[in-house]
């Protein structure tokens, strides 16, 4: 019988990994209980449809997409699994980040080709500096969610107590007035 994988650490498990089948269906050679913990590490949900749905959208940015989806799905859930999301916020901001990132090395290639019009070549170069600021805005605003749920700590190293004074050493919570 087997044990149920529950998460733990980052990186406890690698990504996803899709095949394609002689007819060209993309499936998991990985048992459906390895499959999804891997897909819950890479999209921050234990929700099936909405794993596929995030890393599909994420997906269709890369480059590869139309022509070796294979490959584009590999990568995607590496990326979205390099960031670790915990939750379905987080999943979501994650494939948004990859989408962001995909369109802006793209673009950055395209704009690169010294045989592209100067005119496109700055409308791209706008475009990435647009695309390089908002990848930074999601990165701030993943790290602010991750802050979010934790609590803050003070440590007092020197307390000095004077003589009449008192000092008070362990948690304090407020009372009620009632």
């Amino acid at each position: 019988m087997n044990k149920p994988i529950t998460k733990t650490e980052p990186g406890t498990t690698s990504p996803p990994v899709f095949k394609a089948d002689h007819n060209g269906v993309l499936n998991s050679p990985d048992s459906d209980l390895v499959h999804n913990q891997k897909m819950l590490e890479t999209t921050g949900s234990k929700d099936r449809g909405f794993q596929n749905q995030i890393l599909n959208e994420a997906a269709s940015s890369n480059p590869f997409f139309f022509d070796n989806p294979e490959k584009a799905l590999n990568r995607t859930a590496a990326a979205l699994h390099g960031i670790n999301p915990k939750d379905t916020i987080e999943g979501m901001l994650a494939s948004q980040m990859v989408a962001i990132h995909n369109l802006t090395m793209r673009f950055t290639t395209i704009a690169s080709d010294s045989e592209q019009p100067t005119r496109a070549r700055e409308e791209l170069t706008r475009l990435v500096i647009k695309l390089s600021r908002t990848y930074s805005l999601q990165c701030e605003a993943l790290n602010k969610h991750r802050k979010s749920g934790s609590h803050q700590m003070v440590t007092v190293e020197h307390v000095h107590v004077h003589q009449g004074g008192q000092a008070i050493v362990g948690n304090i919570s407020p009372q009620s007035k009632g």
